[in-house]
């Protein structure tokens, strides 16, 4: 088995529900430096983006939006917020804010269009207009509404009250992609030297596996289009961003997807020194939002505790400093880390005592062990297999080959359980150096 993957713990933090929004984008400038070469490079490949909960990844995408200063052709689209539970729902979205962000950045761009694209296209826009917010600030929406009525110009306006299917949304997405490359080509966008090509980011992408059986053709038909659309035809970016470890083993399932077609990168913790630095960052800002003037000073040894406990994780580290700044004077780090650690522990227990399908309560112990033992909290995939693996007596005496099977059954089921991160390596994180991950990195592409 491969070297180049680790293992991490995917239960073992709480989520907080927090954002970055208190201290901007703090110290991200490795990751937006790596995003904007992404976006400014061919399509090549479906981009999975994986990640911790509260680590910034949906910052990290809404910020390079706003830092184009353009939301066409870049549209975000966050599933947590939408519910996208249905093909319907993200239907309506794309349409929404997917197509008319081709017109946002480019308003005149809608003159080159044939009215068998300006008409549907119209009708996307009238039919939502006014209930979904579009991206961006007031001058992107001033925009937005040129083109609009650019379009209105080219086509009768159409019912408003037409539903929406998924299959149309994303044949005029494709057609719009199509249009937009054949301009670009001939030099006829003014934006084509901030963003060449369109971009669409599906934050929370593990809403999608909830669509089950009951809608598995509209599913099939969405991850076909965007393979097309990157892959084949590389005429748009597409960006399926996630916190969920098991995302990726699950998309690679899915009919006509095979490693080829996608790109992973991870977006990682701070590292210490940062870590600190955004710490008290946000403590400052925690006091000052209590009222209090005070300057707290972090010490040494409170900090080799607050590190212990948080790592690198924005999310802890931000909810830690909220709690201390609301409790001080009067608090203590110790608390604040106690009632973390208390959430922290429940959580392991809850997942211990579970168990689940090929794996029990022995298995997933022995594992937690192991990577609270480990640096970064990490061990390579084909460790964690042949701990895994010891327990099965028959296989430990077969051989080390026979072992890492036992265990890679026992390791993939805790994986599907969501217990445990397949984590492989990506020049979007920093956080953990690159000699941890084996041997065979040298050979792993980023």
């Amino acid at each position: 088995m491969a070297d180049f993957m680790l293992l991490q713990c995917s239960s073992s933090r709480p989520r907080t529900g927090v954002s970055l929004t208190t201290s901007g984008m703090f110290d991200r400038e490795h990751e937006r430096a790596r995003l904007d070469r992404l976006i400014k490079d061919e399509p090549r490949s479906l981009i999975v983006v994986v990640g911790p909960p509260s680590s910034g990844k949906s910052y990290l995408f809404r910020n390079t939006l706003r830092r184009q200063r353009i939301c066409g052709p870049m549209c975000y689209i966050n599933c947590r917020d939408l519910a996208a539970t249905s093909p319907e729902v993200l239907a309506a979205h794309v349409a929404t804010l997917g197509l008319p962000s081709f017109t946002i950045g480019d308003p005149r761009f809608t003159t080159s269009l044939p009215k068998t694209l300006t008409k549907p296209l119209l009708r996307f826009a009238t039919s939502f207009k006014g209930s979904v917010p579009l991206p961006g600030d007031a001058t992107n929406e001033a925009t937005a509404k040129a083109a609009l009525k650019i379009l209105e110009d080219r086509a009768a306006a159409p019912k408003a009250d037409v539903p929406l299917d998924l299959s149309t949304v994303l044949k005029v997405y494709g057609e719009m992609t199509a249009a937009w490359e054949r301009r670009r080509k001939r030099g006829g966008l003014r934006v084509a030297k901030k963003l060449p090509w369109p971009v669409l980011v599906i934050d929370e992408a593990n809403k999608l596996e909830k669509w089950g059986e009951k809608h598995q053709e509209a599913l099939d038909a969405l991850i076909s289009f965007f393979i097309m659309i990157t892959k084949e035809v590389h005429r748009c970016h597409v960006f399926l961003v996630t916190s969920e470890c098991g995302f990726e083993a699950w998309l690679q399932q899915q009919p006509g997807v095979r490693d080829i077609f996608c790109s992973t990168y991870v977006v990682g913790h701070f590292e210490e020194k940062d870590a600190k630095d955004f710490l008290e960052l946000e403590l400052q800002a925690s006091l000052k939002n209590s009222g209090n003037k005070s300057t707290v000073v972090v010490s040494n040894a409170d900090w080799r505790q607050i590190y212990e406990v948080c790592g690198g994780n924005a999310g802890l580290l931000k909810l830690a400093a909220g709690d201390f700044g609301v409790q001080y004077p009067n608090g203590s780090w110790r608390s604040v880390l106690e009632e973390l650690c208390s959430a922290t522990y429940g959580k392991v227990q809850d997942a211990a005592l579970q168990g689940g399908d090929d794996f029990n309560s022995v298995h997933y112990i022995d594992a937690a062990l192991a990577l609270l033992n480990s640096a970064h909290n990490a061990i390579t995939q084909h460790a964690m297999e042949l701990l895994l693996g010891s327990r099965n007596k028959t296989a430990v005496h077969l051989g080390t080959e026979a072992q890492a099977q036992a265990g890679e059954r026992v390791l993939r089921a805790i994986m599907k359980a969501n217990r445990l991160g397949l984590r492989s390596y990506s020049a979007l994180a920093n956080d953990i150096p690159r000699e941890a991950y084996g041997p065979k990195l040298a050979f792993r592409l980023p």
